[in-house]
């Protein structure tokens, strides 16, 4: 799969070669966990113990890869 990405990264090729062996239900699956996840970070939910430093991270991270699909979903649409 030819994937465009700005830069390398260590361990990019491997994570590359995983994705490509998962399906499509269960890539969506790891990316709802990990939004999941990030979102319970970044609201302290369920963790008291979060540092506000960790929490804003979480949340930036949580909003870069919302707006990474929504841009895709964008891109779809003027593909077709």
């Amino acid at each position: 799969m030819n994937v465009e990405v700005h830069k390398d990264y260590p361990g990019m090729d491997e994570d590359l070669e995983n994705l490509e062996k998962i399906n499509k239900s269960a890539l969506i699956r790891v990316i709802i966990w990990s939004l999941r996840d990030l979102n319970s970070w970044a609201t302290n939910k369920g963790n008291e113990s979060a540092r506000e430093e960790v929490r804003n991270i979480c949340a930036m991270l949580l909003e870069a890869i919302r707006y990474q699909i929504r841009k895709e979903v964008q891109n779809e649409g003027k593909n077709e």
